[in-house]
Parts: C-alpha cells; sequence; structure tokens
C-alpha cells in the first residue's frame, strides 16, 4: 500500500480574513448614513413647519393689512351680492389671492359664510374646531382639503373692532403642494450637502481602511502561523499535530501516528553544543520534509522527536514510512567539518475511531520505548493492548523507585555446586523484591520494568554493593566461594561498569 499524505486540517486555507475593519467602516457609514437622513427628516419637518408658520404670517398680512381697510361692516354681517360682490371678486383677485393663495372666505361673527370667492369648503370636523377658535380671537391655521381634494393650509384670521371684539372671520386658503414644495427644496439641498460630505469621507477613509485591514490581516496570518509552526525547523508544530490527528479520527478513516527518534541526539548536541544541534535538527527536518512531503504530514514534536501522520493505511504504511525516513538520513549531515551519521527510532500507534490524541501519542511513545531496547527492530507498531500495561508500568516504576530507596529490593545467593566433587563451589546473586502487596517477587516479574524506566544502573550498584560486601565477609570468614552475578545487555553497554566495580572490589 502506498502511504498517501493526509490531507487534513493544515491542507485547508487557514486564512480567516479579518472583515472587522472593514466591517466596522461599513457600519459607520451605515450609522452616518442614517444619522444623515434621521437629520434630513427632522431639518425636512422644520423647514415645514416654518413654511407653514410663513404661510400663515403671509394670510395674517393680508388679511389685515390688506383686507382690514377695504372691508364694510356689512360684509362681515350679511351675504354679501350684486355690485358689492363683484368689487370684492376684484379687490381678492388683484390684491389678495396671488402666489399660494387660492381661495377665500369671509364670515360674520357667528361664524357663518358672507362671501367666498369659488365655493364653499366642505366643512371638515377641524375646520369647525379652527373657526371656532378663531372666533375666540386666536388666529388659527389647519390642514384641509380643497373641493378637488388637493390638500390646503387653510388660515383663519379674526377682524376685530376698536373695542377689540371680533367683528368677522377672514380665511385663507393656502396650496399646501407649494408650501412643501419650497420645504423640500432647502431640504434636498441639505440631503445633497451631506451626501457630498459621506462620499469625500468614504473616498478619503476607504483606502486607509483597506490599508489597515491588509496590515491586520497579514499581522493575524503571522500569528497563526507562529502558533501552529515550529520556530527552529519551520515544522507544523504539536498543536497542529493535534488538530490533524483529531480531523482524521473524525472522519472514521484508518491511519497512523507516528514518532520519529533521532538517536543518540543528546550525544551529539553536547558534542557539537547547541549549534551544531540546532543545525542538526534543521538539516534532519529538511531532508525528511523533502522525502515525506507527497506521503505524509510531517511535524516535530519537540527536542529531537518529529510527529508523522499517515492516513489511509496501517502497519505497511509504517513499515514503507521507515523506508522514506532511512532514506533521507542516509547522507551525513556535515556540522563544522564534522560529519556525523544520522539514523533515527520509529515507534507508531495504529489510529482507531474514537481514540483522542494523547492516547494515540502516548502509544506510540511506548512503541518507541520498545524499539529503543537492544536488540529490537528500530521500528515498532503498538496497539490498544499497550494502554493497560503502560499504566501498570507507570505504577510499577513508582514502585521500583521507592523500593529501592527503602531498601525493599534483596540480593538472595543460590549455591553453584561442583558435580565432580560434590561441593558448593560459588554462589549467583539474583535481585529479588520484597512486595508488600504481591510478596517476594522474582526478578522475572519486575525486571523489564527497571530496563524501561531508566533505574538499571541503580539496580545493579544495589545488587554488586550487597553481593561484593557478602563476599568479603565470607572471605573474611576463610569461605571461598566464586560470586556470579547477572548482567543485562544494558549494565553491558553502560562505560561506568568497569569503573564501579573496581571501585567496590577496592
Amino acid at each position: 500500500m502506498t502511504v498517501r499524505r493526509h490531507t487534513g486540517v493544515l491542507d485547508r486555507s487557514t486564512e480567516r480574513a479579518p472583515r472587522l475593519v472593514m466591517l466596522f467602516a461599513v457600519l459607520t457609514a451605515f450609522c452616518v448614513a442614517a444619522a444623515a437622513l434621521v437629520i434630513v427628516f427632522i431639518m425636512r419637518q422644520a423647514d415645514v413647519s416654518q413654511a407653514e408658520q410663513a404661510a400663515v404670517g403671509r394670510a395674517r398680512l393680508a388679511a389685515q393689512a390688506v383686507l382690514r381697510p377695504e372691508l364694510r361692516p356689512d360684509d362681515l354681517s350679511d351675504r354679501v351680492g350684486g355690485a358689492r360682490r363683484l368689487e370684492l371678486d376684484r379687490l381678492f383677485a388683484q390684491r389678495v389671492l396671488v402666489q399660494d393663495l387660492v381661495r377665500a372666505e369671509l364670515h360674520d361673527a357667528a361664524g357663518k359664510s358672507t362671501y367666498t370667492t369659488n365655493g364653499t369648503a366642505p366643512a371638515t370636523k377641524a375646520a369647525t374646531s379652527a373657526l371656532r377658535d378663531a372666533l375666540a380671537g386666536t388666529v388659527v391655521s389647519v390642514l384641509t382639503r380643497g373641493v378637488n381634494g388637493s390638500p390646503l393650509l387653510s388660515t383663519y384670521v379674526p377682524l376685530t373692532t376698536e373695542s377689540g371684539d371680533v367683528a368677522g372671520i377672514v380665511r385663507l386658503d393656502q396650496d399646501y403642494r407649494a408650501i412643501e414644495s419650497s420645504a423640500r427644496q432647502y431640504s434636498l439641498l441639505v440631503a445633497g450637502v451631506f451626501v457630498f460630505l459621506l462620499a469625500v469621507l468614504f473616498l478619503v477613509f476607504v483606502p486607509v481602511l483597506a490599508h489597515v485591514t491588509s496590515r491586520v490581516r497579514d499581522h493575524l496570518r503571522e500569528l497563526e502561523y507562529n502558533a501552529t509552526h515550529d520556530e527552529l525547523t519551520g515544522l507544523p508544530n504539536r498543536l497542529a499535530f493535534r488538530a490533524a490527528a483529531a480531523e482524521l479520527v473524525a472522519s472514521s478513516r484508518a491511519g497512523a501516528l507516528a514518532i520519529i527518534d533521532i538517536d543518540g541526539f543528546t550525544d551529539i548536541a553536547e558534542t557539537l553544543g547547541e549549534r551544531g544541534g540546532d543545525t542538526i535538527l534543521r538539516e534532519a527536518a529538511v531532508r525528511l520534509r523533502y522525502e515525506l512531503d507527497d506521503v505524509a504530514l510531517l511535524t516535530r514534536l519537540g527536542d529531537d522527536e518529529f510527529g508523522v501522520l499517515l492516513s489511509d493505511t496501517g502497519a505497511q504504511g509504517v513499515d514503507e514510512l521507515a523506508e522514506h525516513v532511512e532514506r533521507a538520513l542516509s547522507t551525513p549531515v556535515l556540522v563544522d567539518d564534522v560529519r556525523v551519521a544520522l539514523t533515527a527510532t520509529i515507534g507508531a500507534a495504529l489510529i482507531e475511531h474514537g481514540a483522542d490524541f494523547e492516547l494515540l501519542l502516548r502509544r506510540a511513545s511506548s512503541a518507541l520505548s520498545l524499539a529503543k531496547r537492544p536488540g529490537q527492530p528500530s521500528t515498532r507498531v503498538c496497539g490498544p493492548e499497550v494502554d493497560l500495561r503502560d499504566v501498570s508500568s507507570l505504577a510499577m516504576a513508582a514502585e521500583l523507585r521507592d523500593a529501592l530507596r527503602n531498601g525493599d529490593l534483596l540480593v538472595h545467593f543460590q549455591p553453584q555446586s561442583d558435580l565432580t566433587t560434590r561441593r558448593i563451589r560459588g554462589v549467583e546473586a539474583l535481585l529479588r523484591w520484597e512486595h508488600p502487596r504481591d510478596g517476594l517477587l522474582t526478578a522475572n516479574r519486575f525486571i523489564n520494568y527497571v530496563e524501561r524506566s531508566g533505574l538499571s544502573r541503580m539496580a545493579r550498584q544495589l545488587v554488586l554493593e550487597r553481593s561484593i560486601a557478602q563476599w568479603r565477609e565470607w572471605h573474611g570468614h576463610g569461605i571461598d566461594l566464586e560470586l556470579s552475578i547477572n548482567l543485562s545487555s544494558v549494565d553491558m553497554l553502560d562505560v561506568s561498569l568497569p569503573e564501579d566495580v573496581e571501585t567496590l572490589l577496592h
């Protein structure tokens, strides 16, 4: 099976365009436009009100300054007819009904109509109320309708005698559409000014906002990149690895999560220094990325460990991954004229539906630990069966540390006989554990945990000290016996072993 690259979270565009600035600009423009409309509406209402007041003023002036001197007392008491009506028709036509004044009517002191220029106006509740208020001596204006239904502003002007009594009423009707038109022209002028100012603001600030938006977008991209990528190698980091693994698990597709560990990196870094170690990691990242770019998602988990996510594959895909890694690291890395050969160990966990990232990572770490044991293959795959063992390993490791500190690990000596002489010629030192719960445990019950927990040297030192001390005691009593001590492969690879033995013997 060919290992295919996971195309998950990191393969999608992670850009989320920061539209907040432009959205703010649009909302601001909308609010300003709405405010402008409200202001224009309020100003229009004010203009209409002002135009109405001006119209009332004109009607009042026409009634008191033009008509009052020309009217006779009987014009306001009896129905006007005959020659007098013709005179009033000429008077109103020439001096009163000009511009927007379209109709006039006279009322006596009782409110009855005595004269009208062009027919009787329809009686309305508003007109009746206005007439009554005018008879009380107040100038009143009210919106009414003409004979043809057109809107009119009717102004009732009381005409008083020298004694202050109301002698009659002059009603002057003005075309309300003309009043609104004059107010509308001014409102349109104000609205035009607002629109012009908004256009200027838009043309001035939109380029600025576009520039700010671009800067914010670039900054967010940089922040997002830094949050999901390793600074040293430029590879996706643990956070991105977690997101991609979660998506792969949720998709119910087969796959594997692997950890690549550079062998002996600690010694390399101590020898070459921090700068040399960084050079090794960067070069390893470049080679692995080049080799795995089309087959897997490569990330850096930290220190000398790289994470790999494989999709649509199983254990065979991990074997193919090992071939890619071996090929990537086959050429030594040159650091300050020093050729450094690199090898790697791989631990992998097969992905199953419902498994979380930490569980998969723990399984891969367990597989990596197993692969690093002497004599084991450099690539190891673990499944769900390692979970319980890992938990028990942690508990056992903690108990072993306490046992070493508390002296609960014992050394028993098993006699070794010479079959020829039938005499005891020596003893074999055997490590035992007086477990507080499980009783006396033989070494095969816990020695693996000792090696996996990094306690090998501590346990070996305990066996050497107690065995040699007992051998000295026997030798002091004239008992000459050979002493055999079991050493693991890990102990045999420890360069400090000869020095430890020599120190105890002398």
